[in-house]
């Protein structure tokens, strides 16, 4: 074995003694067994918190430091690791965080007993690590009594069984070292078994460990007040271990027995007398006092970036939500809310929007344009059904049928939990102009529920309640967001309160969920939380035992994002930031874009590559500029920049540093949108005529400028074919803003005739060969259209196909350019989640409204 030690994560050289010199040296004590056991623990938690999986976990691959236990590099030989690996490892599956807590309660038994869990080699070992369970550990004293529970839970075979998080074992044993420990207690022992042929005898579910003191760990979240697990119809018959305040009660009662019962007739009358006799006092005088309100926060994994969406599990034990780690994946993260820290979700790349299961034990989530589901206690991911890239969530009832809305402008579907095909329950309506059902939430009854509806009519955009059968639904209030519904008392489930943002406020209205209907004013709980208003979703979510989960979401941004055509996300480039429209050079490999700089009042160009690099063209120092057009050539840039009160059209070099050169100046506002292939005319559109927004052109080589388009309606962001004989441009002609070609004629603004070709929509920009043009929905969907010339020399537009969908703040628009083969599109995308946003808990958040 090489002498140079490197730590798993950072793959730093690691000083001091492995393991198994360690082991080597003779016995290890109680304590020490101790504090190997956690420090090895709380090193491999930081594995898996990393969304990472170590897999050959055992003494030669962990070094003791006089800073703890670290994870190290793995360096055995084949021979020497084969002794810790897990039965599935046997069985050539993949491992997976459980296979790391299997081998870590065989590293810990070492330790403890000073041999081997399992001896022998080749086939004889792995039957015995499948087959065979470790003798009983000889110590007597109550740290040994925990640690074999530990090992116990570590060590099952089937992996479903097995403890899912080592960091529970890690709390298990602090507690063991923080509790007094007594020679006289002799706890009953845990029993090691083997897989269960039958699967009629459940696992017992444990109620959650007390939190442990300050003391013992640095930081951690305040104790939680979760629901007691309802105890299993039969218990485990393997694990059984007495709490400590039972142990004594029982050694007393062996002590004192014999003098007890030799009383009890004479002294049991008398105590049924006197029970007689008080028991309405004891009713009165003992009333079960409220249970308390505890607020805390839970901080995102380490190494990650930019949580959300987070989802409490109907239980209240359990806090999932999508963040991204340090591989630059957005991941799903679970937190059992009496753990100090969350793992990740193998499998969940890319996954937003999760939802639970009635029984808290699935999460539905999307990604990779799939509705999936996944147990917590782990394994791989599930698909479901398809759905798009940008869902509308999806919300899971007792009887087995997911409601979903598998994009952001559909109408909702069910499938039920075990994969189909997804049937229409909502369709959308045109002639009410509505634009898109999400963020649906299962009521009680699991018949109704309520939703987000999304219309172009602010008045009618809100909350609206609804049914599957029959296909109904109706307003509760109008709203910017969804809402969610929490019962005041989980005893009258049909009574509570829908909890939605309201002017960046969490808010409640009282609603009766039998009547489905909404009364009284609302009411502020929280101030400046914020929504994600691109979405209309509310950052909220609440169990059915009233544990409030939210988090705080900051004023939009934007970020310069690099997507295929498929919406698949290939970059992103610069930093987050007011960026205003990109534009692609005419070799593809590179882009402008104005951004708003430190002052929060000037933008500058920036230049950004497919790499994700992004450096300034122009001074910091320099006027307002933006809306960059690319010279033919990719040599030269023309933008926009402010001199006084006006914009006028100025050039420059594509290099950082160059110097600006004037080439239009009036006394309106005016912003290049495109540049001709032949190099002859500047595109531009212009206000402040009497008119709304006209498209004007420039002929570069003469400096003589023109209108195109000015009629009574707007027109603008005008893109000229690369062929030179079409133009397109967007238009409010129609009453809505549409996309419109017609012939160009150079400087030329005579009647001519000219085709609609969206069906809502603006920004029209062309592919290279002129037979695609592309433009975007108010709504945020990218769509493509066809064209050819008929034989009469007139426009032959396809029908639009949508490629893929963004998300908008509403009354804003998502700009974009595409690449000149069409493959490649450059967005500016709003960025509303924070980089590093807490969540907050509050436990039995009810109680609030009776202060």
């Amino acid at each position: 074995m090489s002498d140079i030690k490197l730590d798993f994560l950072s793959n730093e050289a690691v000083s001091g003694e492995l393991l198994s010199e360690r082991l080597a040296r003779g016995p290890v004590s109680a304590d020490e067994t101790l504090r190997l056991a956690i420090e090895i623990g709380a090193a491999l938690q930081k594995v898996h918190n990393r969304g990472r999986i170590h897999g050959q976990i055992s003494p030669f691959c962990i070094a003791i430091t006089q800073q703890g236990a670290r994870i190290l590099k793995p360096a055995a030989s084949p021979q020497d690791a084969a002794a810790y690996r897990a039965p599935e490892q046997l069985r050539g599956e993949e491992p997976d965080v459980r296979s790391d807590v299997f081998s870590y309660g065989a590293v810990v038994y070492e330790i403890a007993s000073g041999q081997r869990a399992f001896s022998g080699s080749g086939a004889e070992l792995a039957q015995r690590i499948a087959k065979q369970t470790p003798a009983v550990l000889g110590g007597q004293s109550p740290v040994y009594c925990t640690l074999e529970k530990v090992i116990a839970g570590c060590m099952e075979k089937e992996a479903g069984r097995r403890r899912q998080r080592v960091q529970n074992a890690v709390i298990e044993l602090k507690l063991s070292g923080a509790q007094p420990r007594s020679t006289e207690l002799v706890l009953q022992r845990p029993i090691y078994h083997a897989p269960s042929p039958s699967p009629i005898l459940k696992e017992e579910v444990l109620p959650p460990l007390p939190p442990p003191s300050l003391e013992n760990v640095e930081a951690m979240a305040p104790p939680v007040a979760l629901p007691k697990p309802q105890a299993p119809a039969m218990p485990h018959p393997a694990i059984h271990v007495p709490h400590p305040a039972l142990a004594y009660a029982a050694q007393a009662r062996a002590v004192y027995g014999t003098t007890f019962r030799r009383r009890f007739g004479t002294i049991g009358v008398a105590i049924l007398a006197l029970a007689a006799t008080s028991v309405a006092a004891v009713i009165y005088l003992n009333k079960k006092p409220a249970p308390p309100v505890v607020k805390f926060s839970v901080s995102q994994p380490e190494h990650t970036s930019y949580p959300g969406m987070p989802s409490v599990s109907p239980d209240g034990r359990y806090l999932t939500f999508s963040a991204v780690g340090p591989e630059g994946k957005r991941m799903l993260w679970l937190r059992p809310l009496d753990a100090l820290h969350a793992t990740v979700i193998q499998g969940s790349e890319g996954a937003s929007a999760p939802f639970w299961s009635p029984d808290s034990q699935m999460i539905a989530f999307f990604g990779g344009k799939n509705l999936m589901k996944v147990r917590i206690s782990g394994g791989r991911p599930e698909t479901i059904c398809p759905a798009e890239a940008m869902p509308g969530g999806g919300a899971w009832n007792t009887d087995g049928t997911i409601l979903f809305s598998p994009s952001l402008s559909e109408g909702f579907y069910k499938v039920p939990a075990t994969g189909g095909k997804p049937q229409l329950v909502f369709k959308l309506d045109e002639s009410k102009s509505e634009r898109g059902d999400v963020w649906p939430q299962f009521l009680p009854d699991s018949k109704h529920f309520v939703f987000y509806q999304q219309t172009d009519l602010a008045e009618t955009s809100g909350v609206y309640a609804g049914s599957m059968d029959p296909p109904e639904y109706h307003r509760l209030f109008a709203s910017q967001t969804n809402a969610v519904y929490s019962a005041t008392d989980p005893n009258s489930p049909k009574t509570g309160h829908l909890l939605y943002i309201n002017e960046r406020n969490l808010t409640a209205m009282a609603f009766n969920a039998g009547k489905l209907e909404v009364s009284g004013d609302p009411i502020t709980l929280a101030t400046d939380i914020g929504a994600v208003r691109s979405l209309a979703l509310a950052p909220i979510s609440v169990s059915a035992t009233g544990v409030l989960v939210y988090q705080g979401v900051g004023q939009p941004t934007r970020q310069m994002v690099w997507m295929d055509r498929s919406g698949k996300q290939i970059a992103l480039t610069g930093e987050p930031g007011e960026w205003g429209p990109g534009r692609i050079s005419p070799d593809g490999n590179r882009a402008a874009a104005g951004k708003l700089g430190p002052d929060g009042r000037n933008a500058h160009l920036w230049l950004l590559d497919l790499s994700g690099a992004a450096e300034p063209v122009s001074s910091e120092s320099g006027p307002h500029e933006g809306s960059p057009v690319w010279s033919p050539d990719g040599a030269k840039l023309a933008y926009f920049a402010r001199q006084g009160d006006i914009y006028d059209i100025y050039s420059r070099s594509a290099l950082p540093g160059s110097r600006p050169e004037l080439l239009l100046k009036s006394d309106v506002n005016k912003y290049p949108t495109d540049w001709t292939h032949d190099g002859k005319y500047l595109i531009y559109g212009l206000t402040g005529r009497g008119t709304h927004l006209d498209v004007w052109g420039l002929a570069v080589g003469d400096r003589r400028s023109a209108p195109i388009l000015d009629t009574v309606f707007s027109e603008g962001f005008a893109s000229v074919s690369p062929d030179g004989k079409w133009l397109a441009y967007q238009s409010d002609q129609s009453g809505r803003t549409e996309v419109y070609v017609q012939q160009f004629d150079g400087l030329s603004n005579g009647t001519k005739r000219r085709w609609m070709v969206s069906k809502s929509g603006g920004l029209p920009r062309w592919r290279s060969d002129s037979n695609e043009l592309f433009y975007m929905t108010p709504d945020g969907r990218m769509m493509s259209v066809a064209i050819r010339i008929g034989a009469d020399g007139s426009i032959e537009a396809g029908a639009p196909q949508p490629l893929f969908q963004t998300r908008p703040v509403p009354k804003t628009w998502n700009l974009y350019d595409v690449s000149p083969d069409g493959q490649r599109f450059l967005l500016n995308l709003p960025l509303e989640w924070t980089s590093s946003a807490p969540i907050t808990v509050i436990t039995n958040w009810t109680e609030k409204l009776k202060e």
